[in-house]
């Protein structure tokens, strides 16, 4: 390699500086296996969050050090893009000489599902505007979009990984891609990985060394409580139409349980569709039967086009079904569904777990709509929540101990005892105080307790029913009633 290296500036030598390309003065991208490929002042390093292609990269011990200002001098002391197809927002002085970088993955590109990044991002520009972490570091966001596909959020997270380096990322946002990236990615490398909606029972058992949290419960609870609403409603036919990944596949598991004890194997029929690529008309073409009187929907964005396929066809039979939502099909998709067909409206309830805490919640929101002049539709209480518990754990972690996946981790239990502390920005100062001092906190945050299992990363919240008021552009969720688990048993709905 070093013969390869000595030919090129030979060769570049040759042609005169005038006719020197500026390519070769500002770095030398070629290929190698470790540091000792690379001429002096380049190190070897990942890029585009390819493990098995690294290149020479210039060498930096800050970012300010690097030439390009698209450039961030990252873990491995190499100036490498913190830009990449996928990732493509940025909060932060990422230009600064004291910095610390983490992650975002997320469905952005998908109409109301980006709420979860503009959360995490505000949390970052308040922790900043607060003084940052205990040694004065500066926190900057690299928020990327996996489109809803695996294999984009498993690049995303390479980037974020190998790339530049986070130790910690929030998202992804589903279950199943969640569970991949934290597989095939984040768990081997060490790196924490924080959900802030993926609710899949299966997550609880994953093989994750203590990396996979999420601030939001399982979906244990949710497909109980989906089972017991249809029984509440009075449905004697039930179908289902649920999602074929981890999140629908959860939930449905959990509500045949409890519809078993309710109904006959022919009065619950579910129906499963493809992760990608669905054509709504032709599924519900195949699946669709008169005398269903409840539709269960247990998916995600894609549940307003298969309402409206459905309800189609229900119309011309003279039926008028009521629509039961997870969490997962509350989206601005299915508000603009129903602006397009009214009628629904009345017959549409959903299941959330509590995403509201009070007035704690109201000041974050008050914040989010002051600073994007959009309502919180879904999860971006628990992506704040995610953001801080990720900042706050850093901030116990031991000055001068790295801040790796497993450190912060290992610190999330310094946020579980103690002196009650809610999530704001203006208490988030004596907190880092407390925690840097080598006390603990119980933190409250603006989707509800923060009560985590450190066994398994999860945490447990209560579940709300919500409908849908207002018109046009005006329509929003509102609850009309709560689930209330029982100690052994099914639990029970207190309706409005």
């Amino acid at each position: 390699m070093r013969a390869a290296l000595l030919f090129v500036v030979l060769s570049v030598v040759a042609l005169g500086c005038d006719e020197m390309p500026e390519s070769v003065l500002i770095d030398q991208k070629y290929p190698c296996s470790s540091n000792a490929d690379c001429a002096e002042g380049f190190v070897c390093a990942v890029v585009a969050g390819q493990v098995d292609a690294k290149l020479c990269q210039s060498a930096c011990q800050r970012s300010s050090d690097c030439a390009d200002p698209e450039q961030v001098c990252n873990h491995e002391g190499a100036c490498v893009p913190w830009r990449s197809p996928v990732c493509q927002v940025i909060e932060g002085p990422y230009r600064d000489d004291n910095v610390v970088f983490i992650g975002s993955i997320g469905p952005t590109s998908i109409i109301g599902y980006d709420e979860d990044q503009l959360a995490v991002a505000m949390a970052v520009e308040q922790v900043n505007e607060n003084g940052g972490l205990p040694n004065g570091a500066k926190l900057v966001m690299v928020g990327c979009d996996d489109g809803e596909d695996r294999e984009q959020a498993e690049a995303a997270a390479r980037h974020l990984v190998h790339t530049i380096g986070v130790p910690a990322i929030i998202g992804p946002s589903y279950s199943g891609i969640f569970m991949q990236v934290a597989e095939q990615v984040t768990v081997p490398a060490g790196v924490l990985l924080i959900s802030p909606s993926a609710t899949s029972p299966f997550i609880t058992d994953l093989q994750d060394n203590g990396l996979a949290w999420r601030t939001v419960a399982s979906d244990v609870v949710q497909s109980e409580a989906l089972g017991v609403l249809a029984s509440v409603l009075g449905c004697q036919k039930i179908a289902a139409l649920v999602k074929k990944d981890a999140y629908g596949d959860g939930l449905l598991g959990g509500v045949s349980t409890v519809l078993s004890t309710m109904v006959d194997d022919r009065s619950f029929l579910p129906f499963t569709y493809p992760e990608a690529e669905l054509d709504a008309e032709r599924f519900v073409a195949d699946a669709y039967a008169p005398g269903f009187q409840c539709v269960m929907l247990l998916g995600t964005a894609e549940a307003a086009d298969l309402m409206l396929a459905w309800e189609s066809r229900a119309a011309q039979q003279g039926e008028s079904p009521r629509y039961i939502l997870s969490e997962g099909g509350k989206v601005q998709a299915l508000f603009d569904a129903l602006a397009s067909q009214p009628q629904i409206q009345s017959r549409v309830i959903g299941t959330d777990p509590a995403l509201r805490n009070g007035s704690i919640f109201s000041a974050f929101s008050s914040r989010f709509v002051g600073q994007y002049q959009r309502q919180i539709l879904a999860f971006g209480a628990n992506a704040y929540d995610a953001a801080y518990v990720v900042v706050l754990a850093m901030c116990a972690v031991a000055q001068g101990e790295p801040l790796s996946g497993a450190a912060i981790a290992q610190a999330i239990g310094r946020l579980t005892s103690g002196e009650l502390v809610e999530l704001r920005p203006e208490n988030y100062a004596s907190a880092r105080a407390r925690l840097a001092n080598g006390e603990s906190i119980d933190i409250e945050g603006t989707s509800g307790s923060l009560a985590f299992d450190l066994a398994t990363g999860d945490t447990r919240s209560g579940l709300i029913a919500w409908g849908v008021s207002g018109s046009g552009s005006e329509m929003k969720a509102e609850q009309v009633g709560v689930f209330v688990p029982a100690p052994l048993g099914l639990g029970s709905w207190l309706l409005n």
